[in-house]
């Protein structure tokens, strides 16, 4: 679909995603923050994120993952005040994940990020906290939007795939991130960008993956989760330039964006080894 059909059909563009840019809750601020939120954030038994454990040896297999799809030539960027979130424009990658019996479609992407380089991340691996969090959220494709899969009582609606990013005084920058960050210094309203690839952001070939929730209100516990095992190298001057973002109409940085870990529970996570495939992607229709 070409652009100029796209910018036609929607005047206005603009990231609709889990958080809604009204809502009254927060991070840190003791008036609306973490010990504020309403059931089952506090009282949930699967709720994220959760600290990962160190695994060597994989337990299950998720085959035929099209990594390669992620790459779109157009793309929308935008602050809701508690986060970036980014969508693509052109095609809607979708993957089957055949443990959980469902197909899941792309919605959009949103990032967390510290004031430091030693914390932003939500999920953490033994303990370690990275400087920054991307997370890919996706819905089933048997449901017809994201609100209704977060609506609904399954408790594999959602699939979201996470990727952490740490700090490496070696790198100089990231090439993949590159058509995102170059963007956040500037941009006080929605944005249109040219070509972005995520999947060049998912380096080797295993994920952890376990039943959780969604990390901000309402909590749902209907997310299944998959955060690549190995961390993405960034620079410094990278993720600097996320926390020059702007929270509040005060014009304050938004910075600490991420929930606290969670316990685990009861709950098993696995270590999944990921078999690539070729395209597997629907045209945005017109």
């Amino acid at each position: 679909m070409a652009f100029t059909a796209y910018l036609e059909a929607n005047n206005k563009v603009y990231f609709t995603g889990i958080t809604d840019p009204k809502a009254t809750w927060c991070y840190k601020d003791d008036k609306c923050g973490e010990a504020t939120w309403p059931t089952p954030c506090a009282s949930g038994k699967a709720q994220s994120p959760i600290d990962l454990p160190k695994i060597e040896k994989t337990s299950c297999t998720i085959k035929s993952f099209p990594r390669e799809t992620y790459e779109s030539q157009y793309f929308s960027l935008e602050s809701n005040k508690k986060t970036v979130g980014v969508k693509l424009l052109d095609f809607e990658p979708s993957f089957e994940w055949q443990e959980q019996q469902a197909t899941y479609t792309f919605h959009s992407i949103q990032f967390h990020w510290g004031g430091n380089d030693s914390i932003g991340s939500e999920h953490t691996i033994s303990g370690k906290q990275f400087a920054l969090e991307m997370q890919l959220i996706h819905y089933r494709d048997n449901l017809n939007s994201l609100e209704e899969a977060i609506g609904s009582n399954l408790k594999n609606s959602l699939a979201i795939i996470s990727v952490l990013f740490e700090v490496d005084a070696k790198v100089e920058k990231n090439e993949d991130l590159q058509p995102i960050i170059k963007f956040l210094p500037a941009f006080t309203i929605p944005m249109l960008a040219r070509k972005v690839n995520p999947g060049a952001l998912m380096k080797g070939s295993e994920a952890y993956t376990y039943q959780g929730s969604l990390t901000i209100p309402s909590c749902g516990e209907q997310v299944q989760w998959l955060i690549w095992k190995q961390p993405i190298k960034i620079s410094r001057s990278d993720v600097e330039v996320f926390r020059k973002v702007t929270s509040t109409n005060k014009g304050g940085p938004l910075l600490d964006n991420f929930r606290s870990i969670q316990k685990l529970e009861d709950r098993k996570v696995q270590l999944c080894e990921i078999k690539f495939d070729k395209d597997k992607r629907r045209q945005i229709s017109e």
